[in-house]
């Protein structure tokens, strides 16, 4: 924030000066526009025109109306000479065809003795010499104030210093600006580079908070993983060596019925540390090794895997379609990717729930949905439960074995089967996962 106020400041203080040079530049080329012959012979007449009127109403030959009223004429007169120039003087110089240019008569005072006549004196309401008064008040103006004098005689005597007359006349030039344009592309450079650094600068700091967040990211995935696979190993091999120590004994080699429960409980044990450790080796060596495609009939080959679940006293609903359908997978990859479903179906259900498998058939795709009675999956978590070692965090308990890379593998295997897998649950409400296999 702090880089970006001052990149602002400087962008600010640089525009402000290249505007400040860019009026310096116009109004130098409107003194040399001063020193065009055309405007130049406009303005003298103007200023004789001006002292002649002068010199009658000094002389009571005239009256204010009267000069005003003639005044007019010869500054209607000349303006039509005095925009001609310019317009020509501005065709020559390209720069100045966004610009504005007015000069006005503002004031016109005769005095003797110090006794002052206005014969002209209207600041809001000038006579144009050149220009349009008009002004739609989205220019930037700048205004710049000529004043004169001059010295006139009521007879032609050299001497006659009584007969003199003072003339004080004002005129203004105002240049108005009619956009920033110009400006803006003498800064185009400049523009286009501090946006540059601007994104660059958002870009960095969305990087690195970023990478920030996946550092922290990945290491909370390390810290829950290292706490699983604790409790995954530690608690099978505290297990084994206590069936071990208690095989030692000779009260259970003594009784056969309690030897043969010993055995089967160090083998439930082995089981499932043989299983922890598979999951870890399955995930590491994943991308290695390559997958064979066979052709596998179905519903056939679903029916035969599913029976040998439905004998493990889970209740089961099965509605499979019974037209055969043969498709080109990956048999071994296909079971993995049901079995790792199963057992979470199993694992996250309560005992007297139904876990119910169907399928279907699309002009693309198989389809086999596996729904459970578990307690579901808040949809906040739906798009990171397939991610490596991701676990929901209320289910994150001890007694929900597992280290969250069920599902990575799943995901993983689809999608080298060309296929995909889906989620829709809520929470409280269980959840049903779909695998999406390509027909042929």
């Amino acid at each position: 924030m702090l880089l970006g106020a001052i990149q602002f400041y400087l962008v600010s203080n640089t525009y402000h000066l290249t505007r400040e040079n860019y009026f310096k530049e116009v109004a130098s080329k409107i003194d040399t526009f001063q020193k065009d012959p055309a405007i130049k012979k406009v303005h003298e007449k103007a200023l004789s025109g001006v002292l002649t009127l002068s010199a009658n109403y000094a002389a009571g030959q005239i009256d204010q109306a009267i000069f005003l009223k003639k005044f007019k004429q010869i500054i209607g007169k000349e303006k039509l000479s005095a925009d001609s120039a310019w317009t020509h003087f501005a065709i020559r110089n390209p720069q100045l065809s966004d610009i504005l240019y007015l000069e006005t008569y503002d004031r016109v005072v005769i005095g003797k003795s110090g006794q002052l006549d206005s014969l002209l004196y209207s600041k809001s309401a000038p006579l144009a010499l050149l220009g349009s008064l008009s002004k739609t008040g989205t220019e930037t103006w700048q205004d710049f104030d000529d004043p004169k004098e001059a010295i006139i005689s009521q007879d032609s005597s050299e001497s006659g210093a009584a007969g003199n007359y003072k003339v004080n006349f004002m005129t203004s030039r105002h240049i108005g600006y009619r956009s920033d344009q110009a400006v803006f592309m003498r800064m185009l450079l400049v523009f286009l580079l501090s946006l540059t650094l601007f994104v660059a600068m958002i870009v960095t700091l969305f990087l690195n908070f970023k990478a920030i967040y996946q550092q922290k990211k990945i290491a909370d995935i390390r810290s829950d993983f290292a706490n699983n696979i604790t409790h995954e190993l530690q608690t099978p091999i505290s297990t084994i060596a206590l069936i071990v120590k208690t095989l030692k004994t000779g009260t259970v080699r003594s009784d056969e019925r309690l030897l043969d429960e010993t055995i089967a409980a160090l083998g439930r044990q082995q089981q499932r540390l043989h299983s922890s450790v598979a999951s870890v080796l399955e995930s590491a060596m994943l991308e290695k090794n390559d997958i064979p495609f066979e052709p596998i009939i179905m519903p056939d080959f679903l029916q035969s895997y599913l029976d040998d679940y439905q004998k493990t006293g889970r209740a089961f609903e099965i509605g499979l379609l019974g037209t055969p359908v043969t498709i080109q997978t990956g048999k071994q990859a296909l079971e993995r990717i049901l079995r790792n479903i199963l057992e979470n179906a199993i694992k996250y259900s309560p005992d007297g729930t139904t876990i119910r498998v169907t399928t279907g058939l699309t002009a693309k795709h198989y389809t086999i949905a596996i729904q459970n009675e578990g307690p579901g999956i808040a949809k906040a978590y739906h798009r990171h439960i397939f991610e490596k070692f991701y676990r929901v965090p209320q289910q994150n308990l001890h007694t929900v074995k597992g280290l969250g890379l069920g599902l990575f593998l799943c995901t993983e295997l689809i999608a080298r089967l060309n296929g995909s897998i889906s989620v829709e649950s809520a929470e409280g409400k269980g959840a049903t996962f779909t695998i999406h296999l390509p027909v042929t």
